[in-house]
């Protein structure tokens, strides 16, 4: 039972080992999956900052493309405008200067009886001005043409610098919306580890509560168990003094058996000389002055006869506390205190209640009796039950 109850306490005590062990493992990768998470959510902010700035940056350069663009229309309309105004001054000068020359042309070349054309300083200043301003307007538009065609070319390759790096940024925002992406199926592959995760948290818990109901339980049966082996302790020493107790007792009866053994001897003895007293008796005989003492002659009535045979008694029950086989008798615990008296007839008993021999008490004291086997059906053993 102690043993037992040890090998019970050792496998509470491994069973407990097991689950702190368990959950402890389950805290730590609970733990590693929410740091893994959060820095997840952490890039994902990150990447989403970044995704933000980079639209901003789109939005800023297309509204900047979108101004140069306005910018270069309103170029070309002044290039186209200026192209006019310079193809009409340009056409104004060689108009001049056709009727100069025909003005030329004509004076020399006119007969005397002609109208003479206009003549005079004034004329002349008036057509040299207005030449000179001609050619300064061709210059300042030409140089006006210049400048907007530098500005022009400068924009251009503005446009193409803003361009190239809006098709940069719109990689790199194509690049950004593909790791967004992914980061966001990572997102929901973590969050599906996660959930599935707190289910077997969830699991483990409740299988913890379980573990901790059912150690509760064995606790409760491990104390009743205690008192059990308490009582059992008690109920053990208790036993143990019945058992000194017994072996006392048979140590007494042990006694008793010899001092009954010696006086059974003992009377043997003494029957064994009146036996051979009697033969010395019946064949000498005693003829002068004597009388020859017989033992006494015991007459049993006809019905204490067939009670001796049935074995039919009053008494008991008894039991068997040893048997002489080489002598023909048994001791029972049955004795005067009892009403035991010499002569008495007992049936004995085996352990299957079945009747096994007759015996007739020869030699009764205070607590036990010897008796003669007058009957035996069947081996009379120790602990046999006398009627």
């Amino acid at each position: 039972m102690d043993q037992k109850i040890k090998f019970i306490i050792i496998g509470l005590a491994a069973v407990l080992v097991i689950s702190l062990l368990f959950n402890w493992q389950m805290l730590t990768v609970n733990q590693k999956l929410i740091k893994e998470r959060d820095a997840l959510a952490k890039d994902n902010a990150e990447l989403g900052e970044k995704f933000n700035a980079a639209q901003k940056a789109n939005q800023r350069l297309n509204e900047q493309i979108a101004s140069l663009n306005q910018d270069k229309d309103k170029l070309s309309r002044n290039l186209e405008y200026f192209q006019k105004k310079y193809e009409s001054v340009n056409a104004a000068r060689e108009k001049l200067a056709e009727e100069l020359k025909a003005f030329k042309e004509g004076t020399q070349a006119a007969p005397a009886t002609a109208e003479a054309p206009p003549t005079g300083d004034a004329y002349w200043a008036r057509i040299f001005s207005e030449k000179k301003g001609l050619e300064l307007q061709l210059e300042n538009l030409q140089s006006e043409l210049k400048k907007v065609n530098i500005n022009n070319e400068q924009l251009t390759r503005e446009k193409n610098a803003l361009e190239l790096e809006a098709k940069s940024l719109n990689r790199e925002k194509e690049d950004l919306n593909r790791q967004f992406a992914f980061m966001q199926k990572q997102l929901d592959y973590n969050k599906k580890m996660i959930d599935a995760i707190s289910l077997e948290l969830v699991g483990e818990k409740n299988d913890k509560i379980q573990i901790q109901a059912n150690l509760k339980s064995i606790n409760n049966d491990n104390t009743v168990l205690r008192r059990q082996l308490r009582s059992l302790s008690s109920r053990k020493v208790g036993l143990e003094k019945k058992l000194a107790e017994a072996e006392a007792k048979n140590k007494d009866l042990e006694n008793r058996f010899t001092e009954m053994d010696i006086l059974l001897k003992d009377k043997m003895l003494q029957l064994d000389r009146l036996n051979k007293q009697m033969a010395m008796d019946k064949a000498g005989g005693k003829s002068q002055g004597g009388s020859v003492v017989l033992p006494p002659i015991v007459v049993r009535p006809q019905a204490e006869i067939a009670a001796m045979d049935s074995g039919d008694s009053s008494l008991g029950p008894g039991k068997v506390l040893a048997v002489n086989k080489d002598n023909n008798f048994v001791i029972i615990d049955l004795g005067q205190d009892a009403g035991v008296k010499l002569g008495d007839v007992f049936k004995v008993y085996n352990q299957e209640n079945r009747q096994v021999g007759v015996v007739e008490v020869i030699e009764a004291r205070k607590s036990i009796s010897a008796c003669d086997i007058r009957k035996e059906t069947a081996p009379i053993k120790v602990s046999d039950t006398i009627r």
